[in-house]
């Protein structure tokens, strides 16, 4: 463990002060989603920190007078008066500063009409976003400063939300404040957004966990609704990870976890995947008097497989689970439950496995919290897509959605597999051309750069480059 969650887990506290910030359009939306499912009363250690250049939508969420129909003003205003709701409103000029004197789209002879800014927002533009959170930076760390958990909660790939969250890793950080991520990822075809999604999921995974959760797992069903209706359905999603994390720290009344349970979970791994299960109460009331029987392969199996979550190919290989029972379960029901998560997550044998339950309680829902990290070996490309990767030689258009999934089998760090005093080779196949105008007609040709800082990604530090 390292020497900052040491000296957090020996802090004796029931209650984890947890601050959660969520930067852009997207964390903004799940932001009120949380408010309104939250009474402070109940959750004392909690305060929000939305963060934003949009003025229209920040009113539109988090002001009593503007709030939209439908909305619980009544949680909201609750949060405001017990100061434990902070909007944080960038910039505006300073997104702008180096286009001031540009309107929002100007002709371009080659390629039309270009849009330089969204109005509100920063546009997309990661470096445009940064300016503007490096701005309100005192403010953001006066809210990781002293807290015993810092949850990021927002949007990668683009501009506040994925500059945000860089920016707020690199505080906690500084400040050795614990830091976990829930990182929301584009859809696979909108373009220059995944790379930079992507990049962004590497570097918070260098700093502290991540969750991810995967616009594309969207049920294809869903995909038929309006988009409106297809992101409100993603942020509701949302809502029931926040309130497996929640419970488990916050909810007064329960055994909360002690911090030393917290962290030493937190400390099997990088990955994390939370999972939730509700049980219709309806279909399993007893007229004997008894917890309602339950179903507990459909409880283990729904718990292994919220539908957004990025859980790779073969899932996590768990090395600590935390289990938050609510309601009437019987003790049988919650250790089958234990069990056969434990068995599907292929935990170690000396996993950390920590479970709490509130039995007088209205509704009746599990929760896990899965440690650990994504598994290395095996191969899941065809041989058509592995010889596309070491030749080249197939179509240009396949290179995004090969790469993509290269990508998803290397999530864990190869160095985390083989060890940091292991010799690891690469052999990077050498194309020759006889002028430099045919190589430039090659679009997807790597430079050694450009190879040796993925080989660096890979095995965490850079190579030595030899012909």
């Amino acid at each position: 463990m390292t020497e900052e969650l040491e000296k957090k887990a020996g802090k004796p506290v029931m209650q984890v002060e947890m601050a959660v910030l969520l930067p852009g359009n997207c964390g903004c939306n799940n932001a009120r989603i949380f408010i309104d499912d939250t009474n402070p009363d109940e959750a004392p250690g909690l305060e929000f920190i939305p963060i934003d250049s949009d003025v229209m939508l920040l009113q539109e969420r988090f002001s009593v007078k503007h709030a939209n129909p439908g909305t619980n003003e009544a949680n909201l205003q609750k949060w405001q008066e017990v100061n434990k709701l902070d909007v944080i409103q960038l910039d505006r000029k300073t997104i702008e500063e180096e286009e001031k004197n540009q309107i929002l789209s100007s002709y371009d002879g080659n390629s039309g009409f270009r849009r330089h800014r969204k109005l509100f927002g920063a546009g997309g533009d990661v470096e445009a976003g940064r300016r503007a959170v490096k701005s309100a930076l005192p403010q953001i760390e006066e809210h990781i400063r002293g807290k015993d958990l810092i949850l990021s909660w927002g949007a990668g790939g683009g501009g506040t939300g994925t500059a945000a969250m860089e920016e707020i890793a690199d505080a906690a950080q500084r400040l050795k404040v614990p830091l976990l991520s829930i990182l929301i990822t584009p859809f696979d075809d909108e373009g220059d957004k995944i790379a930079v999604a992507d990049k962004l999921r590497r570097d918070l995974r260098e700093k502290g966990w991540v969750a991810v959760i995967k616009n594309q797992y969207t049920p294809e069903e869903k995909m038929e609704d309006l988009l409106s209706e297809v992101y409100r359905y993603i942020n509701m999603e949302c809502r029931a990870i926040f309130r497996a994390l929640r419970e488990y720290t916050q909810v007064v009344g329960t055994s909360n976890a002690a911090l030393e349970a917290l962290f030493t979970a937190f400390d099997k791994g990088r990955d994390v995947y939370i999972g939730i299960y509700e049980v219709d109460l309806k279909g399993a009331t007893r007229e004997d008097g008894k917890p309602p029987k339950v179903d507990t392969e459909a409880v283990v199996e729904g718990l292994l497989n919220h539908t957004l979550q990025d859980k790779g190919e073969k899932g996590i290989e768990a090395g600590a689970l935390l289990f938050c029972f609510r309601g009437p379960w019987s003790a049988k029901a919650m250790r089958e439950i234990r069990a056969g998560v434990k068995k599907a997550a292929r935990c170690s044998p000396n996993a950390f496995i920590k479970s709490q339950n509130f039995e007088r309680s209205d509704d009746m829902w599990a929760s896990v919290i899965m440690v650990g990290s994504y598994p290395s070996q095996g191969s899941t490309l065809s041989s058509e897509d592995q010889q596309w990767l070491t030749s080249g030689d197939n179509p240009k258009d396949r290179s995004t959605e090969v790469r993509e999934r290269y990508r998803n089998e290397t999530k864990k760090p190869l160095y985390e597999s083989v060890g940091p005093k292991r010799r690891v080779e690469f052999l990077v196949p050498v194309t020759v051309y006889d002028n430099w105008k045919d190589a430039q007609s090659r679009g997807d040709l790597k430079t050694l750069k450009v190879i040796a800082e993925e080989i660096q990604v890979l095995c965490g530090q850079a190579p030595n480059v030899s012909a």
